[in-house]
């Protein structure tokens, strides 16, 4: 039971956080989107526990689903995941 608070917790927490993070890009219009890929490289390899198989599974289902969700996916973007996916297949 315990257990089952303490996720419930760090999924609020982990929802958050992301709700926060996409506020403060959409209000900041000095980010590109290389500009932030290169800062989230920059910090998974700070964080590399962090970055389990399942986690990186759950990214890259979360950021096709998000790519595609406006109009489909267009070519920068098919290269940035394509990018995206191979760093977080490195070991």
């Amino acid at each position: 039971m315990v257990a089952d608070i303490i996720n419930t917790i760090s999924k609020r927490d982990a929802e958050d956080a992301i709700l926060k993070t996409f506020d403060w890009l959409c209000k900041d219009n000095d980010y590109n989107a290389e500009a932030c890929y290169d800062s989230f490289v920059s910090f998974k390899k700070q964080n590399e526990l962090f970055f389990t198989d399942s986690i990186n599974s759950l990214i890259l289902k979360t950021v096709g689903k998000i790519a595609a969700s406006f109009s489909g996916q267009n070519k920068s973007e098919l290269i940035l995941l394509a990018k995206l996916n191979i760093e977080l297949k490195k070991d």
